[in-house]
C-alpha cells in the first residue's frame, strides 16, 4: 500500500507495517514454507528482488541487474528457486522483458525466455509439481492503440526439464495473471470480455476454460504493463477461495459459488509529504517576444557578424552589438542559412505553405534576392563551395504535394549547380542531379563539399546491425555521379555532424556536448568517432563546457549555441532577436450567453462576459461600457479554454509550416493551452515563440522539451549522477525559460 508492505490476518483487521520509508516496495510473495517473504524494491537504488527473513526481519538483495529492472517474482515449490521478470531497456524506454530463474542462495541466474521469440512475458507461476512454468506473453513489444479484444497476451507453459514451450490460448481478450490452484492444479486466468475484465479457470489437462468471477477493475492491457496487467491474486492454501484486489479494497471469492466477500482492514501509517515545487506566472505580460530558439547560428567570414534564424526570419547581429536586425520579412520560412565565401551574401532555403520552397541568394547590404531553383519543392542544406562558383542543395521527394507533413519526405535529391548557369540573368540555375538518398536522423539533413571540390560528404544513418539497437550517423564521401567513394567516419553517439569548409575536420554533438577532430585523408580508412574517446584513432577537441548544438566551423574554430548564447572559441555573445507581441485592445461584451464558470458559481444562464483587452474583466451581470463590441451569445455556451496537459504536436524537421493543422484543430475544439512533455526542441520552442508573437495561429504552447530519455537511443540523456541530472536540466532551462514551466534545482 503506497509503496510499503503490510501483514494482515486473512479475515481482515488491523494491518501490521513490515516496511516504511521512501523506498517503494511491492509484489510481496510468501515462500512455500512461510518463513520468508520475497518482494521487489528500489531501496538499493534500482528495482531489484529482495528476500526478507520473517523471524529476524532482515532483508537480503537477491538480484543485481542495474540498469535493468526486475518485477513480479514468484517462488518455485521447492523454495530454492524463484522466477522473476527482467525489463530490458533498449531503444525504447518501455523496452521488452525476459523471464529469469535464480537460486535463492545467489548466482547470476538462468535465462528462460528470449525477446526475439516472446517480447513481453510476464506474470509467471509454477505448476504444483514444479515441472511446468505458466506465464502470459505478447509476441510483439508494446505499441500504442493495440486492441485488447484481440489476443495481445496469450498463456504459455514451459516444461523446465526439456525446455519445451506450449502456447495454451489464442482466443480474444487475451489470457494473463495465471495463478495455480494448490489443490486442483487449475489455472485461474484473467481476460477482457468486451469492456469487462473477468476471471476464468483453465484446465491444463484438457485445455478447457470455464467462467469463474466478474467484478474486477479495468486491466492494463492498453498500458505499459511495467508491473503487470493486474495486481497479484492468490489462492488460499486449501484452494477454496481466491484473494483479490478490486474497487480499492481486498476481497475473497468463493471457489465454488463465485461469491465475493470483503476483507475489511485498517492501516495506521505516517507518510512524509514533500513540499511541491510550484511557480506562478501571469501570461501575456511581455511587450516583446524575445527568442531563445536560435537556429543555425554562424559567424561571417570576416568575423564581424553572426547570421541565424529565429521567429521565422533571418537575422544578423554584429559581434559588438546588443541587438540583431532581421534581413527577411517573414513571408517565407527561412531554412539552414549559410554565408557566401566572401561574406557579401547569404544562401538559404525557404518554405511557403502554398508555393512550396526554393533556394535563395540574398545580398546582405542591399537585400536583393535571386531565386536559384526552378522547381517548387522542399529544399534543405544549400551550400556554396569555397570558390563561390558552385552551389549544392537537397530537394525533397514531394511529400507536402501529396498532403503529407514536411517531415514525411521519402528521400532527398542532391543537386549541384554552377553559379552563372542561369539562362536569364538573375533567374534560376540549371542544376545537375547527383543522387537520391535518405539523410541522417535528426539534424542530419546536411551535405558538404569534399576537399578540392572532388565530390561531396553526405550524412546517412548507420544501422547497428543488431535488432532493437540504436545505430549512429556516418559520413560518406560520394563522387559527382553519386557513387560511394568511401565511408569517412562513423559516429555512434552523434546527434549532429558538421564538416569544415576545407573538408579536413569534423565536428559533432555527442551527449549534447560539442567535439571536433581532424580527418586526415587516408584512402580506405574509416574513422570511428563518438564511441569511446580513449580508443578513437585521432584526438578529439572539446569545445563546450556545458551543452551545445548547431556546431559550425570558421577556419579551425568551432562555434556552437546554447539557447540564445553563441559561443565562438573563448568568446560568447547573446543573440537578441525580438518582435513585438500583438496585444488586443478595446472592450468586448458577450451577452445572453450560457456560461460554464468552472467555479462554485456553477452554470450561469443569460449572463454577460466582459473582456477588456486580453483579460476577462467580469462574468455575470455587467453593465456594457459605451463603445464596447457586443456579441449576442443567445443559444450558445461559453466556457474557459481547455488546457491539454499532455499533447504531442511538435515532432518534425527543420522545415516548419506557416500554418499547423494540428494546432488549429486543437484551437477549433477549444484547446487554448497545450503542454507537450516530449517534443523536438527545434520545433516546439520555435512554434511556441511564433504563436506568442502572433505569427502563427494556435493554442499557447508550453513544453519541457526533448524528453530526458533513458532508453539506449541516439538522443539518450545519460544520467548516472546528480551532476548529470543538473547538466541536462540546465541545458533545457536555456531554452525553457520563456517557453515552458520554470525549473528549480
Amino acid at each position: 500500500l503506497l509503496g510499503d508492505l503490510f501483514l494482515l490476518p486473512i479475515e481482515g483487521g488491523e494491518a501490521e507495517a513490515l516496511s516504511e520509508g521512501v523506498a517503494w516496495d511491492q509484489d510481496p510473495r510468501w515462500s512455500p514454507d512461510g518463513t520468508q517473504l520475497m518482494y521487489v524494491s528500489d531501496r538499493g537504488g534500482n528495482q531489484e528482488v529482495w528476500i526478507r527473513d520473517m523471524e529476524s526481519g532482515e532483508s537480503t538483495q537477491l538480484t543485481d541487474g542495474e540498469p535493468e529492472r526486475f518485477a513480479e517474482a514468484t517462488w518455485a515449490p521447492d523454495g530454492q528457486h524463484v522466477v522473476v521478470r527482467k525489463r530490458i531497456t533498449d531503444t525504447r524506454s518501455i523496452g521488452m522483458c525476459e523471464l529469469w530463474m535464480f537460486d535463492v542462495t545467489g548466482g547470476d541466474g538462468v535465462q528462460l525466455t528470449e525477446t526475439g521469440v516472446l517480447a513481453f512475458p510476464l506474470g509467471a507461476a509454477y505448476s504444483n509439481d514444479g515441472e511446468w512454468l505458466y506465464y502470459s506473453a505478447s509476441q510483439s513489444r508494446f505499441d500504442y492503440n493495440k486492441d485488447p479484444n484481440g489476443a495481445i497476451y496469450n498463456l504459455y507453459a514451459k516444461e523446465l526439464s526439456s525446455g519445451e514451450v506450449r502456447r495454451l490460448t489464442g482466443e480474444a481478450g487475451s489470457a494473463f495473471r495465471p495463478t495455480v490452484n494448490p489443490v486442483t492444479g487449475q489455472v485461474a486466468i484473467m481476460r477482457r470480455r468486451a469492456t469487462e475484465t473477468v476471471m476464468e479457470l483453465f484446465d491444463p489437462t484438457d485445455g478447457s476454460r470455464s467462467p469463474f468471477a466478474t467484478g474486477f477493475d479495468h486491466d492494463n492491457q492498453e498500458g505499459f504493463a511495467l508491473n503487470g496487467l493486474y495486481p497479484h491474486v492468490d489462492w488460499t492454501p486449501d484452494g477454496q477461495s481466491m484473494i483479490v484486489w478490486a474497487s480499492g479494497g481486498l476481497h475473497s471469492i468463493d471457489a465454488s459459488t463465485g461469491d465475493w466477500s470483503e476483507i475489511p482492514f485498517t492501516v495506521d501509517v505516517d507518510h512524509t509529504l514533500t513540499e511541491r515545487h510550484r511557480t506562478t506566472g501571469r501570461v501575456g505580460v511581455d511587450e516583446q517576444v524575445r527568442s531563445r530558439m536560435i537556429r543555425w547560428p554562424q559567424r561571417s567570414p570576416d568575423g564581424s557578424m553572426v547570421l541565424f534564424e529565429a521567429l521565422g526570419r533571418l537575422w544578423t547581429q554584429g559581434v559588438d552589438d546588443d541587438r540583431a536586425q532581421p534581413i527577411t520579412d517573414g513571408s517565407r520560412m527561412p531554412i539552414q542559412p549559410s554565408w557566401s565565401p566572401d561574406g557579401a551574401s547569404v544562401l538559404y532555403a525557404t518554405w511557403h505553405d502554398q508555393e512550396q520552397g526554393d533556394v535563395r541568394l540574398q545580398d546582405v547590404s542591399t537585400g536583393d534576392v535571386q531565386i536559384l531553383t526552378n522547381n517548387s519543392a522542399q529544399y534543405r542544406s544549400p551550400l556554396m563551395n569555397e570558390a563561390g562558383d558552385r552551389v549544392l542543395w537537397l530537394r525533397g521527394s514531394g511529400a507536402p504535394l501529396r498532403g503529407l507533413d514536411t517531415h514525411r519526405e521519402l528521400w532527398y535529391r542532391l543537386e549541384m549547380a554552377e553559379m552563372g548557369s542561369e539562362t536569364i540573368t538573375g533567374g534560376p540555375l540549371q542544376p545537375q542531379d547527383i543522387t537520391s538518398y535518405s539523410p541522417g536522423w535528426g539534424r542530419g539533413h546536411k551535405v558538404f563539399w569534399a576537399p578540392d571540390d572532388e565530390g561531396f560528404f553526405v550524412i546517412r544513418n548507420d544501422p547497428s546491425g543488431q535488432p532493437n539497437t540504436a545505430g549512429g550517423l556516418k559520413l560518406d564521401a560520394i563522387d559527382f555521379n553519386g557513387r560511394l567513394i568511401e565511408t569517412v567516419a562513423e559516429l555512434g553517439g552523434a546527434l549532429e555532424i558538421e564538416v569544415s569548409q576545407d573538408g579536413q575536420s569534423i565536428a559533432w554533438v555527442e551527449g549534447y556536448r560539442v567535439y571536433s577532430s581532424e580527418l586526415p585523408s587516408v584512402g580506405g580508412v574509416t574513422y570511428a568517432l563518438g564511441v569511446t574517446p580513449s580508443k578513437e584513432p585521432v584526438p578529439r577537441t572539446s569545445w563546450s563546457e556545458s551543452a551545445g548544438g548547431f556546431p559550425h566551423f570558421r577556419g579551425e574554430t568551432v562555434s556552437y549555441s546554447s539557447g540564445r548564447t553563441f559561443h565562438f572559441g573563448e568568446e560568447a555573445i547573446e543573440l537578441i532577436a525580438e518582435l513585438p507581441r500583438p496585444v488586443a485592445s478595446g472592450v468586448t461584451a458577450y451577452t445572453n450567453v450560457r456560461v460554464l464558470t468552472m467555479t462554485d458559481s456553477g452554470v450561469l444562464e443569460q449572463a454577460t462576459v466582459l473582456v477588456e483587452g486580453e483579460r476577462i474583466a467580469e462574468v455575470g451581470e455587467s453593465d456594457i461600457p459605451e463603445g464596447a463590441t457586443v456579441v449576442d451569445g443567445s443559444g450558445m455556451t461559453l466556457m474557459p479554454g481547455i488546457i491539454d496537459v499532455h499533447g504531442h504536436l511538435h515532432f518534425g524537421t527543420a522545415t516548419h509550416p506557416q500554418r499547423s493543422w494540428a494546432h488549429e484543430i486543437n484551437l477549433a475544439y477549444g484547446v487554448t493551452t497545450v503542454h507537450d512533455p516530449s517534443a523536438d526542441n527545434d520545433t516546439v520552442f520555435a512554434t511556441s515563440e511564433r504563436i506568442r508573437a502572433g505569427l502563427q495561429l494556435g493554442p499557447r504552447v508550453y513544453s519541457t522539451g526533448s524528453v530526458l530519455y533513458g532508453a539506449k537511443s541516439r538522443g539518450r540523456a545519460v544520467i548516472d549522477s546528480f551532476e548529470d541530472a543538473v547538466f541536462h536540466i540546465e541545458r533545457l532551462a536555456d531554452q525553457l525559460r520563456y517557453a515552458s514551466f520554470r525549473l528549480g534545482i
